[in-house]
This record gives C-alpha cells, sequence and structure tokens, in this order.
C-alpha cells in the first residue's frame, strides 16, 4: 500500500457529516504525504536512525532540502501536523473543524505535495542532485552546503518536554 491512498480515505471522511469525520480527515491527508515522503527518503537511501522520530526526520529532511519542491512539500507538512495536532488533540476548539473546509484544503494540500516529491522523484537529473539536497550523512544541508542541526542551539528555541514534537505525553507529530 502506498500512502498516498489515505488520501482516497481522507476524501471519503471529509464527505461525511460530523465534526469527527471532518478531523479524521486531516490525520489522513497529514499521514498520506508523511508517508510518501518517507518512502521517497528510503528510496534515495535515506532512513531514520533507530530512535528518531520518523515523523521530524521526514518533515526537516524535506524543509532543509536544498530543491524548491522538496521545501514546498516540507512546509505543507509543518502546517498538516500542525492541524492534524489540533484535529487529534485540541477537540475543546469546535470553531476550527465545524465544517469539511480545513479538511478539504488540507486534502488539497497533500496532494499537491505529493505531485512535487513525483515531480522530482521522476527528474532524470534528480538522481545527480541527489547529493546536494542531503549531505553523505543523510543530514539535510542548506543552499551553502553547511548541516543543518536539528537540536536547538539556544534556550528561546528549545521545545518543552512535554510537547507534541519531543514525544513527550503531548502526544506525537
Amino acid at each position: 500500500m502506498d500512502g498516498r491512498a489515505f488520501l482516497d480515505v481522507a476524501e471519503e471522511l471529509s464527505r461525511g457529516a460530523t465534526e469527527a469525520h471532518w478531523r479524521a480527515a486531516v490525520g489522513r491527508a497529514y499521514y498520506a504525504l508523511m508517508l510518501e515522503g518517507r518512502d521517497l527518503l528510503h528510496r534515495w537511501g535515506f532512513d531514520p536512525p533507530p530512535r528518531d522520530n520518523v515523523h521530524s526526520f521526514v518533515r526537516l529532511r524535506l524543509l532543509y532540502a536544498a530543491d524548491m519542491d522538496l521545501k514546498r512539500a516540507g512546509r505543507i507538512l509543518e502546517r498538516l501536523v500542525l492541524n492534524r495536532n489540533l484535529a487529534d488533540y485540541q477537540l475543546d476548539l469546535p470553531g476550527e473543524f465545524a465544517s469539511a473546509t480545513r479538511s478539504i484544503e488540507a486534502i488539497r494540500a497533500a496532494g499537491d505535495a505529493i505531485s512535487w516529491l513525483d515531480q522530482v522523484n521522476d527528474d532524470p537529473s534528480a538522481a545527480k542532485r541527489r547529493s546536494h539536497r542531503f549531505g553523505p550523512d543523510g543530514v539535510a544541508t542548506a543552499s551553502w552546503g553547511r548541516p543543518y542541526s536539528a537540536r536547538p542551539t539556544t534556550k528561546a528555541s528549545a521545545q518543552p518536554a512535554s510537547s507534541p514534537e519531543s514525544g513527550g505525553s503531548g502526544g506525537r507529530a
């Protein structure tokens, strides 16, 4: 099964009649893109280290890639994870999911980003450029060639231990 199959499920859910349907659709759209990104990185030889969170691994590798289509897909993935966390954990915010609008937007964005991933993967010159997108150790590199560090360097940029991104009790991204 491909991750993109979750887009079909998300579309079915977005046609549902309840807030639960619309919230679940956002989650399926997120997973469609995240899994397609994970699989793309795997095909290129980049797998997360054993104890890394696969969600953060995929998102950061896309966000900090040199290729603009990969960056755009990473930004969409980042937006979708925020929406998925709202949908799954902030049940006291009914206005955010009072209609199917947010789920339809999430599905469209995930579909667009998956198309960009496909275009990059199918590009004959992509194999040559892959080494410029990621360093030899699998760490995404900025366009000027320095590795991106996923670890915060200042207290202001550090996340609390219970945030969803850190794997704390706030849930998983």
